[in-house]
């Protein structure tokens, strides 16, 4: 069957495994949001800064991410602002990725990853659009050509 447990999923990044160490964690923006348990991962930092954190901007400031578990067709973008400042499409799995980036303004950084349906796939998800919110609306949606895969919390970057 279709597993939807989990689906998606927030990991965090706590001191301790207790609920107060992960609602703590919750609230300080130290988390990320990926598909389900044991997907595509994205670790960002600029410099010893991680995600929730801040850091003071330099004209030479510079962050870095790992995405890991990269399927084909995903997209790795990093902004800065809203100014997209790294893009990796991949072609075949990838185990990890890695990409050093430019901070050009203050205000915050964040990474995505996005996944670009085949039309097989991109079938099978109209489907179950269709079987399952026909019942709900009256219009169905047209299936995107891409679902959102992973994002992060920012990193804020301070004057």
């Amino acid at each position: 069957g279709f597993d939807m447990f989990a689906v998606p999923t927030t990991i965090t990044f706590a001191e301790k495994n207790t609920p107060e160490a992960i609602l703590a964690s919750l609230r300080e923006g130290r988390s990320v949001v990926t598909n389900k348990p044991n997907a595509s991962m994205i670790y960002l930092t600029v410099g010893e800064a991680m995600i929730g954190d801040e850091v003071q901007f330099s004209s030479d400031l510079t962050g870095e991410c790992k995405a890991t578990k990269l399927f084909p067709g995903a997209e790795l973008k990093i902004f800065n602002n809203d100014t997209l400042v790294y893009c990796h499409r991949t072609t075949h799995f990838e185990k990890a990725h890695k990409a050093v980036f430019p901070i050009v303004e203050p205000g915050f950084v964040r990474a995505e990853i996005d996944i670009r349906l085949n039309p097989v796939f991109k079938k099978i998800l109209g489907a179950a659009e269709q079987k399952y919110l026909a019942s709900r609306t009256d219009r169905v949606p047209k299936t995107a050509d891409e679902i959102f895969w992973a994002f992060t919390n920012p990193i804020w970057i301070t004057e």
